[in-house]
């Protein structure tokens, strides 16, 4: 889905930007463009940027828990 009409940015850019390490919105709008004309998409964009964070994180933490789990 789109997020950002301006820029045609869409949710799996974000997504893909977040698993790529962009760190902060900031760099997220530098890298993408989205939020940085109208700025109608920046809340979506926003909680859609955090969430691919935490699902990111979330599968790195069980990536590691994998790797690391005793054997019992």
């Amino acid at each position: 889905m789109y997020v950002c009409l301006c820029h045609a940015v869409t949710e799996r850019k974000i997504r893909e930007a977040a698993r790529n390490g962009v760190s902060d919105f900031e760099e997220l709008q530098a890298a993408t463009g989205v939020a940085t004309c109208c700025g109608a998409c920046r809340e979506y964009a926003e909680e859609t940027w955090q969430e691919a964070l935490a699902a990111d994180a979330l599968s790195r933490l069980d990536s590691a828990a994998q790797i690391w789990s005793p054997v019992i």
